[in-house]
């Protein structure tokens, strides 16, 4: 017979990385606590920012719904006749007719004058004067005052009368 080694008595068993064992155990056991950390962190502040986009966009819905119902309200023409309302009562054709001829020369005359309003006055005017300077000292004067803004002359006929069309929108002063 022969003879092996007998391995019942030697009293501890050698295994391979033995003594390392337990350092091992425990930096995986601190890894797993904090991947585990690392994870619930995450996670809230997924349900944070899900939180925040769920809110913008309900404010996203509650704006395009404020649009929707002041497009109607325009569409509708409550604020223009509103505003028409308001500008007629702050701005009579009568007050803005006669700050207008305080503004012409002598031998400048106005030969029609139509008035639109709308969300703001409108003025279209055919004037009329015996000489191109006078008509110029008009535009001039009219470019002045604080009553009367985007001025746009338009076509004009400077042969024997002078003849112009104006366009402009009236001021409400403060």
């Amino acid at each position: 017979m022969s003879r092996g080694p007998d391995f019942s008595t030697r009293a501890e068993v050698l295994r391979p990385g033995g003594r390392w064992e337990p350092l091992l155990l425990g930096i995986a056991a601190l890894l797993f606590v904090a991947s585990a950390s690392s994870a619930y962190s995450t996670r809230s502040e997924a349900r944070a920012s899900q939180a925040y986009l769920a809110g913008l966009r309900r404010e996203v819905e509650q704006d395009r719904s404020r649009l929707r119902a002041l497009e109607a309200r325009r569409r509708s023409g409550g604020n223009l006749l509103t505003s028409k309302l308001v500008l007629t009562a702050e701005a009579p054709p009568a007050r803005v007719l006669a700050e207008l001829t305080e503004l012409l020369p002598p031998d400048v005359r106005l030969e029609s004058v139509t008035f639109a309003y709308g969300s703001r006055l409108e003025i279209e005017a055919q004037a009329v004067a015996r000489r191109p300077a006078s008509y110029d000292l008009f535009l001039e004067r009219l470019a002045g005052s604080p009553s009367f803004g985007e001025i746009l002359p338009g076509p004009e006929a400077r042969e024997g009368e002078m003849r112009g069309s104006l366009r402009m929108t009236y001021q409400r002063l403060p």
